[in-house]
């Protein structure tokens, strides 16, 4: 695939994951809307920490990640029948995997979360998580976890697809799980409270499985439930795979450390947490994800037919498309921050005082669009060229940092502590790999791209400079800002003037890829109107 199909396939996969966390904030606000910073929302998001945690260790991007290169390579080749087999032994082979682990999770798990809160210590205090939310913790990961099974099927299957260039129904799968989790929220809450949300994840991930079920069959023979463990294409799949689990690993680990030690520091934390989480993932997702899923197939395939050139050319034009969007997101989020809880999160059940707390967090919590969102592109670099050692080499020390951090950091400044540590590892991490990758390409311009940065900067500044201004005059009209509805326009407002002054400062001060970008849309434009002159 060329830069063209590549940037298409980008655009697919960041237009559908923009519709994905649409329907997540939907969710999110609804979240906040019934149960807010409460006990059932405390247990239900460290339940699903602890299942997102097993669940990419086990089935999430590692294994998407070791099977496209393997399958990338089938396709080349164009054998349907050694690719239905392939497919056929991967789904049988991971599906009684992940029945094992379900089965282990509930003949083990309780005890084993018991023995860790033993380790832990007492946890009476009223304003922590007490055992109790612990118990009820439990039980919602009992409702979920049959959901992992479904997952894995859903990881394969998208590898699948990915590696025959076909992005579009992998990248809805998202959003039509957020659409069933909101459903049953507002079908089942009356009846089941907290438990509708489990249900709603696990029929969401069922749904997944049928939403991918067509476009694999149209690419593939008729499969059946076959198991071989003879075959070379699986030892090269784990021969991936066993590098990426522990990168991952290190990163999921992160996250559900930083809310077990959130869980510790006042009631209400983990849900704070969590809300700012869903804030930047789903940044991460549509900037990072997005960029990094459409890259490396592409990717994959220069490296296999050592096609250095195109490689590191491709490789650097996304490493900066990834800082060009990232960055001003981050500093829009730091500035904008208290307004973007308040109008999506305070209501009902999530009050002023929760609106403070999780802006907190947020505030400090917001550089991470950036850095997480440039790993997840420069770490497919790393992971298409086979070198698959090193970045997870990195992320186990980003790992130790973040823990040390935590350590010195959560005592005197309590969750902020905790966030700043996990904001401060994530740049180590990403700065690290982004000078591992100027040793292979050689041809990488440091002083072109610190320029870049310090142009971006300045742009960004004065865009978010002047969209405050425009905003604190704005909303000291309060007969404008008191109605929600005067909020909602007021901050679309703020958004697309922030933007119109992005676009003008960087058009200004000669940003040369705004020039380059306006000079496309132009020829775009020129071309369209010849065709239809044609």
């Amino acid at each position: 695939m060329k830069m063209g199909g590549v940037l298409k396939a980008a655009t697919v996969v960041t237009a559908l994951a923009i519709i994905s966390k649409i329907l997540g904030i939907i969710k999110t606000v609804l979240i906040a809307y019934y149960y807010g910073r409460t006990i059932p929302a405390e247990a239900f998001f460290m339940a699903f920490s602890i299942m997102e945690f097993i669940r990419h260790a086990i089935a999430g991007g590692t294994l998407v990640s070791a099977i496209i290169p393997v399958f990338s390579a089938l396709v080349l080749i164009g054998d349907r029948h050694k690719i239905t087999k392939a497919a056929s032994n991967l789904f049988t082979l991971f599906s009684l995997i992940l029945v094992i682990v379900v089965i282990c999770w509930y003949v083990f798990g309780p005890a084993l979360v018991n023995q860790v809160l033993d380790l832990w210590g007492p946890r009476a205090d009223p304003d922590t998580f007490s055992r109790e939310m612990w118990q009820l913790t439990i039980t919602i990961c009992h409702v979920m976890f049959p959901a992992i099974v479904f997952f894995g099927i859903v990881s394969i299957a998208s590898a699948i697809l990915n590696s025959f260039q076909h992005f579009a129904a992998p990248a809805a799968t998202a959003g039509l799980l957020n659409i069933v989790i909101i459903a049953c929220l507002y079908l089942f809450r009356s009846s089941l409270g907290i438990y509708s949300l489990a249900l709603g994840f696990v029929l969401g991930t069922f749904s997944q499985v049928l939403l991918l079920s067509g476009p694999l069959k149209r690419r593939l023979l008729h499969c059946s439930w076959s198991l071989s463990l003879k075959e070379d294409y699986l030892h090269d799949i784990w021969t991936l795979l066993k590098p990426l689990l522990w990168g991952l690993i290190a990163y999921r680990f992160i996250l559900l450390m930083n809310k077990f030690f959130a869980s510790s520091t006042g009631l209400g934390n983990v849900s704070s947490l969590t809300y700012s989480e869903m804030i930047i993932n789903g940044f991460v997702d549509v900037i990072g994800i997005s960029l990094a899923t459409a890259l490396y197939p592409t990717m994959s395939e220069y490296f296999s037919q050592k096609n250095a050139t195109d490689f590191c050319r491709t490789a650097d034009s996304f490493l900066r498309i990834v800082i060009l969007v990232a960055l001003p997101i981050t500093g829009f989020l730091m500035v904008f921050s208290y307004p973007v809880i308040e109008l999506f999160f305070q209501q009902k059940a999530f009050t002023q005082a929760d609106t403070l707390a999780t802006y907190q967090v947020l505030l400090y919590f917001a550089p991470t669009v950036l850095f997480q969102s440039f790993i997840y592109v420069i770490r497919n670099v790393f992971y298409a060229r086979h070198d698959m050692k090193r970045p997870v080499l990195i992320a186990i020390t980003a790992l130790v940092v973040n823990l040390v951090l935590i350590w010195v950091l959560r005592g005197p400044f309590g969750i902020i502590g905790i966030v700043l540590a996990s904001s401060i590892a994530t740049g180590m991490h990403a700065l690290t790999l982004l000078l591992l990758h100027l040793q292979y390409d050689r041809n990488f311009s440091v002083l072109s791209l610190l320029s870049f940065l310090l142009h971006l900067i300045l742009i960004t500044s004065l865009a978010l400079a002047g969209s405050w201004y425009v905003y604190a005059m704005v909303t000291s009209l309060e007969c404008i800002f008191t109605t929600l509805w005067g909020q909602v326009l007021c901050f679309i407002g703020t958004v697309i003037l922030c933007t119109v002054l992005f676009c003008l400062a960087g058009i200004v001060t000669q940003f040369r890829e705004m020039q380059l970008t306006w000079h496309f849309i132009r020829q775009r434009m020129i071309r369209k109107r010849e065709l239809r002159t044609e």
